[in-house]
């Protein structure tokens, strides 16, 4: 093929000194317009050349019975990459699974934006911003993923800063709206440039609390050193309380921002604040609790408050955030809620002796949760729940948070669970200590 030399020449012709003063075409030699002529042709004739292998992997991926990530989906994707920049013209297609598409049409639509984005082809951007601001609604999704990827960051920002603040949402409903205008946001802050992050900054605190959502949402995407200092300022305005689900989804994702008092305890303020949603406060003392989050005397005793509340999923939160605090008081309210076993079967026995190891670890009291896990598995021995998977993981977790990796390893290797069920523990938060030691291969996620 002559594509590459033609566009070498091209490119020659274009950036070298003989650009002062074209010369009239001299017998033998070739013209701009007609390297530009062959240049085409061969782009044309590379796309056609690569076309029947990327319509045979894309419907690979499209005769996937289950829509679901795997080793399938993974090979043909890296198939597709394989193919290389010149590709992904051909694939802008498939970025639009149609109007009313199955699950797997969907599915294998963002495999491709994935690649597409992998691929970072200049060759692409014009095309996937125009299908960005006026494609379907799916299809506008999909080549915002795929922008994520674009290799001309600067010249994509003001588009989607437009689209970011609303203008791609015509024609979609409420929640595919919502959808693409998140999707803008999170784009602007993986391309980073310094006019894209200073837009979602001022976005944060807009009037429209849909659009400081969204914001607020895509700004989890950006690097923490760039997004917590903005986040940090959120939380003590009054705007805070109404965006506390988007503060969860942040502080959850940068959990280490929960060691430094001035995020803990402005946070916690947000969790005790009456116009906090009872769904986010949940969510918010929960993960108080798992971080050990020092919050402060002050938002304490507001969090007691709730111990009283209507909501059971409130006042259940709120006593065992307590307990986490070392209140006994709360503590003992929760174990009694429990109780003690109602008879001698040992099913009963299992039952509440897992039932308050699981209490006891949620609170933060391992040694205590270990000695249930290891009643519940002895009573497990003379039951029908004999090598209970749950109580294998269980003292698991509970073991590796008390840094006893050696052990936790061992229950873990003794578990009757599958290969993928124990690769997938290893993002587990209880696990991530041992992740960080050579204990980490008792997840075999190299095999």
């Amino acid at each position: 093929m002559t594509y590459r030399p033609a566009t070498a020449l091209l490119a020659l012709l274009l950036t070298g000194p003989a650009l002062s003063a074209p010369s009239p075409p001299q017998e033998g030699r070739q013209s701009l317009e007609d390297l530009l002529r062959q240049a085409e042709e061969a782009r044309a004739m590379s796309l056609e050349a690569l076309r029947p292998e990327v319509v045979r992997l894309v419907g690979e991926l499209d005769g996937l019975k289950i829509p679901t990530r795997s080793s399938r989906t993974v090979a043909r994707q890296r198939a597709l990459r394989e193919l290389g920049g010149a590709a992904a013209p051909l694939m802008l297609l498939y970025l639009d699974p149609g109007l009313k598409p199955s699950k797997g049409q969907v599915f294998r639509a963002e495999l491709v934006a994935e690649v597409v984005a992998d691929l970072s082809s200049p060759a692409v951007t014009d095309e996937l911003v125009r299908m960005a601001k006026e494609g379907a609604p799916l299809a506008r999704l999909n080549a915002l993923t795929a922008l994520t990827g674009t290799p001309e960051p600067r010249r994509v920002t003001r588009p989607l800063q437009s689209i970011a603040a609303g203008g791609a949402s015509l024609g979609a409903s409420p929640e595919l709206g919502a959808a693409i205008q998140e999707a803008a946001f999170m784009t602007l802050a993986v391309l980073g440039t310094a006019e894209g992050i200073e837009f979602i900054k001022s976005k944060v605190s807009d009037d429209d609390p849909a659009v400081a959502a969204a914001a607020l949402a895509g700004l989890g995407a950006a690097p923490v050193e760039t997004s917590a200092a903005v986040v940090l300022q959120l939380l003590g305005t009054p705007a805070a309380p109404g965006l506390a689900a988007e503060l969860f989804a942040f502080y959850d994702s940068h959990s280490e921002l929960m060691d430094e008092l001035d995020h803990s305890r402005a946070l916690g303020a947000v969790a005790v604040d009456p116009e906090t949603s009872s769904e986010a406060r949940v969510d918010l003392f929960d993960l108080l609790r798992t971080t050990d989050a020092k919050v402060g005397t002050p938002v304490k005793r507001k969090v007691d408050d709730y111990t009283n509340f209507a909501r059971s999923d409130v006042r259940t939160a709120a006593l065992m955030l307590l307990a986490r605090m070392k209140d006994r008081g709360a503590r003992k309210a929760l174990l009694e809620e429990i109780g003690e076993p109602t008879g001698e079967q040992a099913f009963f026995i299992v039952q509440n002796a897992s039932d308050r190891a699981r209490l006891l670890h949620e609170i933060g009291d391992y040694s205590a949760s270990v000695k249930e896990w290891r009643r519940a598995i002895d009573a497990s021995k003379g039951s029908s729940q004999n090598r209970n998977k749950e109580l294998f993981i269980g003292i698991a977790q509970t073991l590796a948070r008390q840094k006893k990796f050696r052990e936790a390893k061992q229950y873990l290797e003794d578990a009757p669970i599958s290969l993928k069920e124990l690769q997938s523990l290893s993002t587990r938060r209880d696990f991530r200590g041992m992740m960080e030691t050579r204990y980490r291969d008792a997840f075999h996620l190299d095999d």
